[in-house]
């Protein structure tokens, strides 16, 4: 059976990947295993935390969780 025009035209707004997401018990994973060695934050992912965006960025190498303020901070330094 065809869809119905309603179907067929309906909008999806994309999700965003994967990739830019991120769990804060995964953050906290990589920074143990990262330790204190020096990272350039090659890419930030959203941080989530019980299902819910948090507001942070993670760095997706490190696991290091900034603010807003300390991405936007960070990208004026870079």
């Amino acid at each position: 059976m065809p869809a119905s025009p309603t179907e067929s035209n309906a909008v999806h707004c994309p999700r965003p990947s994967p990739a830019q997401d991120m769990k804060r018990k995964r953050a906290l994973e990589l920074q143990r295993s990262w330790g204190d060695r020096p990272c350039p934050h090659p890419a930030l992912a959203k941080e989530y935390d019980l299902g819910q965006r948090t507001g942070n960025f993670v760095c997706t190498q490190c696991g290091a969780i900034l603010s807003h303020r300390e991405k936007l901070e960070w990208k004026g330094s870079v």
